[in-house]
């Protein structure tokens, strides 16, 4: 049986890393170590509308991992993630998020083709020790995350969402139907958490489809 530094030596001379974040120093940074590790950056977009241009490139590489940073919106991140797995499903897709350890993230990560969540504190040697597992094609998100049945909104929640969608504020929000402030704010904090935004600027582009 091959041992963790086998497998690690065994990726990294054939594998290709691509990475999408919108920070360059993010990208800089992390291309560094991976390339000090072996592995080739086969390049990099800063937003999932920028990836179409490489998919033929993408398509082509084999073994192929995909490296999501925390830099972009939640839900824009996720677009990356079933972008991959559209136009190059063979490739490992891994997220560094913030929100790396939240079950209803994780369970969304599974569903969008993702083998992995690491949290953007995690240290490159943790990072390293998994690239190679993914490259193999092994899920590193726990079976209870991978089959976690997320709740849809309920039909006040999405009276909610729709009033904050019109610009309304908590106090108005809670006036027009009749709940009080901390009603009205929790159910906000539900509807933001279960579409991955995190402001009221960012619901035009996070609405589920």
């Amino acid at each position: 049986m091959q041992s963790l530094a086998d497998l690690s030596e065994l990726a990294s001379s054939v594998a290709h890393i691509f990475i999408v974040d919108l920070c360059p120093y993010f990208i800089d940074g992390l291309a560094g170590t991976l390339t000090e590790a072996g592995y080739e950056i086969c390049g990099h977009a800063t937003s999932h509308d920028a990836l179409d241009p490489h998919q033929p490139l993408l398509g082509a590489l084999n073994p192929l991992a995909c490296i999501i940073g925390p830099n972009l919106k939640t839900c824009h991140a996720f677009d990356a993630c079933r972008w991959f797995r559209a136009h190059a499903s063979h490739a490992a897709v891994l997220f560094i998020s913030q929100h790396a350890d939240d079950a209803i993230f994780k369970a969304d990560a599974a569903y969008a083709g993702a083998l992995a969540c690491l949290p953007v504190g995690a240290p490159p040697a943790i990072l390293l020790g998994v690239l190679p597992l993914v490259l193999l094609g092994q899920s590193l998100i726990p079976p209870e995350f991978q089959h976690l049945q997320v709740e849809p909104l309920t039909e006040r929640e999405f009276d909610v969402l729709q009033l904050i969608a019109e610009g309304k504020a908590i106090p108005e929000i809670a006036s027009a139907l009749f709940i009080g402030k901390s009603t009205a704010d929790k159910h906000k904090q539900i509807i933001f958490r279960r579409m991955h935004v995190h402001r009221k600027n960012e619901l035009g582009d996070g609405r589920n489809e």
